[in-house]
């Protein structure tokens, strides 16, 4: 059986990260979807999240087949709503840039447990 795991991303996974993004970034293109275009996100937005601590990968064996931000800090965006309500707590986090490989979808993984909370 293949282990999979999480771990918070090395400046060593960019290149792997990089050829994720761009995935999703083709697709939103051919679907007229302007998300994730003219250059956004790249190379150093993935180095500043990973300086941060705040980037994880989602690895198959040794391959990373996904990405995330996670955000433990305000969001802007959050700050007003249209059309609703936001009931922010005190505390709360946001996933930013998620990505998975093409060759992943369809595999279940959004489903598997890895922790037991």
């Amino acid at each position: 059986m293949t282990t999979l795991s999480i771990r918070l991303s090395e400046p060593k996974d960019i290149p792997s990260i990089m050829e994720i993004i761009q995935q999703p970034k083709v697709a939103l293109m051919e679907q007229g979807i302007p998300q994730w275009q003219n250059g956004y996100p790249n190379e150093t937005d993935f180095q500043k999240d990973i300086n941060n601590q705040t980037n994880y990968s989602l690895l198959v064996g040794d391959e990373i087949i996904a990405t995330a931000t996670l955000l433990e800090v305000p969001e802007p965006t959050y700050e007003r709503i249209y059309d609703g309500a936001w009931q922010p707590s005190t505390h709360y986090a946001t996933i930013h840039r998620l990505a998975l490989k093409n060759s992943a979808k369809g595999q279940g993984y959004a489903e598997k447990r890895l922790y037991n909370f």
